[in-house]
């Protein structure tokens, strides 16, 4: 029930877009972390797809790829 996705390229305004997480697609998503930082983080999942709001205090590592674990109900 969890799904890696690393993500190359640092998304503008912290903001993550995974179309392929869509309700239409997809079983509801629980939860959504970062791969090195504490805690949860905000996310959306739509008909259309998933936004993942990464927090400001994640900017220094803007230049590397990054990773998320995303937790099906």
């Amino acid at each position: 029930n969890r799904l890696y996705a690393f993500q190359m390229k640092y998304p503008e305004n912290n903001v993550a877009v995974i179309k392929s997480l869509s309700f239409r697609k997809v079983s509801k998503i629980k939860k959504v972390t970062v791969l090195g930082l504490d805690g949860n983080i905000n996310y959306l999942q739509t008909e259309d797809e998933l936004k993942i709001y990464i927090p400001d205090n994640y900017i220094e590592n803007k230049k590397y790829p990054h990773c998320f674990c995303i937790v099906f109900e």
